[in-house]
């Protein structure tokens, strides 16, 4: 059994770390309830480390993975927001001699020429983006500076009709006065 899963299983099954790392009710998977208190007070007494992610992408090197709430996208209380479930069908509370079932994942090349294929395609849609940023970046320039040339052309008309306005009111009072 690697080290890494028979720490995380005496990390898990310890009572002294239940206010940060335990194992769920039905005993079929971990949560860490306060993962940054959890990486800074546990992590260091077991890896060399206090990284989280870190944490997460071991677990996922071994198959684990991360069991959605149907609370998520849900407001919630900063307590039950923070907590992270992990789960793999053979890391079960009470049964350590299931761990040398679960094995690291190995990536073969073909896998690593995959991600490098997703990774270039990744990084040229990334580039398209930026340069479709950079062309509404442009456009939204101009729509300002248009906008400000009317803003202008509004000003001065409405400047030119209270002048006309005035020369009409003045024009009126003369009629007036002569009649």
């Amino acid at each position: 059994v690697p080290a890494f899963l028979k720490k995380l299983y005496k990390m898990v099954s310890d009572p002294r770390s239940n206010d940060l790392i335990t194992w769920s009710g039905a005993g079929n998977s971990f949560i860490v309830k306060k993962p940054q208190e959890f990486a800074k007070e546990i992590l260091p007494k077991f890896f060399k480390h206090n990284n989280f992610s870190s944490f997460v992408r071991q677990l996922n090197m071994y198959g684990f993975h991360k069991i959605p709430h149907l609370q998520q996208g849900v407001l919630q209380s900063d307590e039950q927001s923070e907590q992270w479930e992990f789960g793999h069908k053979h890391f079960l509370c009470n049964q350590p001699e299931l761990l040398c079932y679960i094995t690291r994942r190995k990536v073969n090349d073909n896998e690593k020429e995959s991600s490098r294929r997703d990774m270039n395609y990744i990084l040229n849609e990334i580039d398209s983006i930026k340069k479709y940023q950079t062309t509404l970046n442009a456009n939204l320039k101009n729509i300002q500076r248009d906008n400000q040339i009317l803003l202008q052309e509004i000003i001065s008309v409405h400047n030119k009709y209270h002048h006309q306005q005035n020369t009409l009111n003045k024009l009126l009072k003369f009629l007036a006065s002569l009649y």
